[in-house]
């Protein structure tokens, strides 16, 4: 390949996170680096999209069930202690998981491309956790090096620093922590159900009257979460990555229309 020129054409799916992480935008050393974190991010937006498409799907599949399914032929509960089904289906929990685990790899990637464009000689490898005033936080090596480690001429790290702590302490460290439960603590993926109150006959339900799978211990759909997630995810992005130093920022006109 010495004696070509490459040429990337970048897919559907990646037409937003590349113009943010643009290679050519980095030094050459770190190209690679800006791909994979703009993969990442590619790859976090399509499982959240493939589960809101797989929820609709078996939505539709877990009423079929109950009203033509003859298991469930003339069932009718008990007015005074009516029934909840839930339909346990693994087909959108691969892309849910595939979420949080794309999330905490884009994380471990920007930590390393951040801290390199400050530092070439960085040896930050990934979000790692460390104590920051007195606690354990995700990220806490990364804001240490912030805070103490850099070079004397990076006039943003201090604010780099504040604006990580902010975001782990608003919404990544419970982020991760539900990554972690999902990966390590496979268990807790039967809580992850689409539900339905039966009080009346099965063959009278609606989709209207299904309820989506929601976070475990709170109210909040799952999608709802990771459509935030994803939102907050942006915002730390476009509020630190303006900041660094050795970037071709003609050359990342998604900052500037985001």
């Amino acid at each position: 390949m010495k004696n070509h020129i490459p040429v990337l054409v970048v897919g559907e799916l990646s037409w937003k996170s590349s113009g943010i992480f643009n290679p050519n935008a980095f030094p050459s050393a770190l190209r690679s680096t800006a791909m994979n974190c703009g993969d990442q991010f590619a790859l976090i937006e399509n499982s959240l999209n493939n589960t809101k498409t797989l929820i609709e799907k078996q939505k539709i599949e877990f009423l079929k069930i109950l009203s033509k399914d003859p298991s469930f032929k003339g069932f009718t509960p008990d007015p005074q202690k009516p029934a909840i089904a839930f339909y346990h289906n693994l087909a959108f929990l691969t892309h849910f998981i595939s979420f949080f685990v794309y999330f905490k790899a884009f994380l471990d990637q920007y930590a390393r491309f951040v801290s390199r464009l400050i530092d070439s000689r960085s040896s930050i490898f990934g979000f790692n956790k460390q104590n920051i005033d007195g606690r354990k936080i995700s990220g806490g090596r990364l804001i240490n090096w912030l805070r103490s480690s850099t070079p004397s001429d990076c006039a943003n790290c201090s604010k780099l620093a504040d604006i990580f702590i902010r975001h782990v302490l608003e919404w990544i460290d419970e982020i991760i922590q539900l990554r972690d439960s999902l990966v390590h603590s496979p268990y807790f993926l039967a809580e992850y159900n689409i539900s339905i109150l039966i009080n009346s006959s099965t063959s009278m339900l609606s989709l209207d009257n299904l309820s989506p799978p929601k976070i475990p211990g709170t109210n909040i759909e799952i999608l709802l979460y990771m459509e935030q997630a994803l939102k907050r995810l942006y915002t730390l992005v476009y509020e630190t990555l303006p900041l660094l130093p050795n970037v071709d920022f003609s050359m990342l006109p998604n900052l500037e229309h985001r």
